[in-house]
Order: C-alpha cells, then sequence, then structure tokens
C-alpha cells in the first residue's frame, strides 16, 4: 500500500435528506448511493414556493431575487402559480385512476422528496467542501 491509503476510504455514511426534487438531483451528481422514496406509492403533499433568482456570473451561484414580469404578473407569482396548476392537474390526473408512475410525470423540481444517500466519508467530504 506504500502509505497510500485514507481510513476515509473504510467508513460509509448514511443520511436522509428531505428537500426538493431539483435539490435532490444536485446531490446526485456526486459519488453517493442514493435511495429516493418513490412517488409512485405515497401522495404528493404540496409543491414547495419557487424562488426565482437572477443569473449571475458565475454558473454554480445566483443570488440576487429576480424581479421580471410575465404577462403583466410578476415572475415568481406567475410561475408559483403553474406549479400549482399543475399540481391540481396530477391530483385530477390521480383522481380518475391514472397510475401514479405516470402522473407524476407533470410535477415540477419543486416536489417535495426524501432520500437516502450512502457513500464512503471521503466522498462526502469532498461533496461538503464543494459547498
Amino acid at each position: 500500500m506504500d502509505g497510500h491509503f485514507s481510513p476515509f476510504e473504510m467508513v460509509n455514511v448514511g443520511i436522509q435528506i428531505t428537500s426538493t426534487r431539483d435539490i435532490i438531483r444536485q446531490i446526485l451528481r456526486h459519488d453517493l448511493h442514493v435511495q429516493e422514496f418513490s412517488q409512485r406509492y405515497t401522495a404528493v403533499p404540496g409543491i414547495e414556493p419557487i424562488e426565482l433568482r437572477k443569473k449571475e456570473k458565475s454558473r454554480q451561484s445566483s443570488f440576487t431575487e429576480f424581479e421580471g414580469l410575465i404577462e403583466g404578473i410578476p415572475a415568481e407569482e406567475y410561475v408559483n402559480n403553474k406549479a400549482a396548476d399543475m399540481l391540481e392537474t396530477y391530483k385530477s390526473l390521480i383522481s380518475i385512476g391514472v397510475a401514479r408512475e405516470t402522473a407524476r410525470g407533470i410535477l415540477p423540481g419543486a416536489t417535495p422528496s426524501t432520500a437516502i444517500f450512502n457513500g464512503v466519508v471521503r466522498n462526502w467530504l469532498a461533496f461538503l467542501h464543494a459547498r
């Protein structure tokens, strides 16, 4: 081994994260194993409010609130109204007998989800350092 090993490669950590599907997708890019609770078997309780931010020079961060208009309505309000419409459409599809695994395709990334992540401590440290 020539001393080229890390004790962090020998330890696994599991963590449960409840967030929105779009945030969980960002975490998936790291070398962690995941099991997301399926919305195929559970009802979708709602959709998290979507916060719009202005595009910044750095493609990985944005902090300034976006204040543009769509059809004369503040963009954030417009988007959240559309997301609420999608949730109502999803519920209507379920009520007429459409399978959850196909109806969920119309849900936005702001839909709440829970995932269990498991990975080597070294990968978690790299993930946390990247934040």
